[in-house]
């Protein structure tokens, strides 16, 4: 059952993208629809997991999926219908994703580690299929909470929220200040060759870091060409 259940899902969520077409505000609305239900299927999912184990289960996912609050997306999908000369309704455009379902329905046993680099190559994963060499874009987050991983010696960091709240300073910057993040889903359908699409400022979005996540992972270099071992 579980198993017609994802199919179900998986087609179900085909179809939403199939039937909707930017050219119109409804194309936006049915794009919502396709997450919502997408990440409310995932949720179905982890529950069933769960009911499954014996102990804790580790999830991977996007940053913006597994979040426990993120309202970014919203915003972004507005400005997005904006350059198109399309108006409509920010709150038409919240989703609610897995992670803010996850930290509803199991509190604090919900822990999630965020990922983020201070330097990092894009390219859309279908070009990387077809082309040995496809577009790339290097994208650098420039923050004052990454930039301290610089001055650091190692490529590689965990941050524990509470633990580095202890710290005036960090507790400052990760529970007050909105940091430009790295917020990098699919890059299906841009072409990077076009210098409309190689602004690093669209890869990023602010947010503020204790709402979203409990701990972070932070990369010197992230390179899709190259697996971080």
């Amino acid at each position: 059952m579980q198993n017609m259940l994802s199919i179900y899902a998986y087609y179900s969520s085909i179809n939403d993208s199939l039937i909707r077409d930017y050219s119109k505000g409804y194309g936006f609305l049915h794009f919502i629809s396709h997450s919502q239900n997408r990440d409310t299927a995932m949720k179905e999912k982890v529950d069933w997991i769960i009911n499954q184990a014996n102990g804790p289960i580790l999830i991977a996912g996007h940053n913006g999926h597994i979040a426990k609050k993120i309202k970014a997306s919203g915003d972004y999908f507005v400005k997005i219908a904006e350059d198109k000369g399309i108006s409509i309704d920010n709150e038409m455009l919240e989703i609610t994703y897995i992670g803010e379902q996850l930290k509803k329905s199991y509190g604090d046993a919900y822990y999630t580690i965020g990922t983020s680099f201070n330097e990092g190559v894009l390219a859309a994963d279908s070009m990387i299929r077809s082309d040995k060499n496809p577009p790339s874009l290097t994208v650098r987050i420039d923050n004052i909470l990454l930039n301290s991983f610089m001055k650091l010696p190692e490529d590689a960091y965990f941050l524990d929220f509470d633990r580095a709240m202890q710290d005036k300073q960090l507790k400052r910057i990760l529970t007050k200040e909105m940091l430009k993040m790295p917020h990098i889903g699919s890059l299906n359908g841009v072409d990077l060759n076009d210098p409309n699409s190689r602004n690093s400022d669209d890869y990023q979005f602010e947010m503020n870091l204790d709402e979203a996540y409990d701990a972070l992972i932070n990369f010197r270099h992230a390179n899709l060409f190259t697996p971080y071992r």
